[in-house]
């Protein structure tokens, strides 16, 4: 029951077709449309070229793309995409993961249910929301937008450039920061912050402590309430 139009083509299965040139498919209902293409697996649909797709229910459309895993969505040129329900859009991107969304140029992401919206981006963890510029990101429940941005952590939201976050809850808004702790909040620029439940809201002002509240520029407080 298979199909096949084209030249220089292999073809081993049952309920498959296949238009193009110089294509391998092995399996049970693919389709596949291209020249140098390789697809082994079920219900996968690939329409490209020299792109290598292994699994189940996985639809690609592109080039030079590799792809193992099951329920995946890739288009795109040179990415390479490994996992279960992924949905991954653009080139030279690499993810590996469950569940995960990406969109952009030049990215790496591992882990489960994260959307990532960028270029030249590093995100590893789960649950995190990231769009920019040349960011990286390790942790969980994490949102980031902006540009050359550091965040480890969970549950985090940082929006900006340039800025440097470490901690769980915290918040932060502005340019060339750094902040270390858990449940601060800071808006500014060349910032520090390192604590617990702090508020510093400026411009070159260092703060170290636990429940402190700064407004200023380039004021130093190290302290507690």
């Amino acid at each position: 029951g298979n199909a096949l139009v084209g030249k220089d083509n292999v073809q081993v299965g049952i309920g498959n077709a296949l238009v193009g040139k110089d294509n391998t498919l092995v399996g049970i209902g693919n389709a596949l449309d291209g020249k140098g293409n390789t697809l082994v697996g079920k219900d996968n649909v690939l329409i490209g070229k020299a792109d290598a797709l292994v699994g189940r229910l996985d639809a690609v459309v592109g080039e030079d793309n590799a792809l193992v895993g099951k329920v995946i969505a890739l288009v795109g040129k040179d990415n390479a995409l490994v996992g279960i329900g992924n949905a991954l859009v653009g080139k030279d991107n690499v993810q590996v993961g469950i569940g995960n969304a990406l969109v952009g140029k030049d990215n790496a992401l591992v882990g489960k249910d994260n959307v990532l919206v960028g270029k030249v981006i590093t995100l590893v963890g789960k649950d995190n929301a990231l769009v920019g510029i040349g960011n990286a990101l390790v942790g969980k429940d994490n949102v980031v937008v902006g540009k050359d941005n550091a965040l480890v952590g969970i549950g985090n939201a940082l929006v900006g450039k340039d800025n440097a976050l470490v901690g769980i809850g915290n918040a932060l808004v502005g340019k060339d920061n750094v902040q270390v702790g858990i449940g601060n909040a800071l808006v500014g620029k060349d910032n520090t912050l390192v604590g617990i439940g702090n508020a510093l809201v400026g411009k070159g002002n260092t703060l170290v402590g636990k429940d402190n509240v700064l407004i200023g520029k380039a004021d130093a407080l190290v302290g507690r309430l």
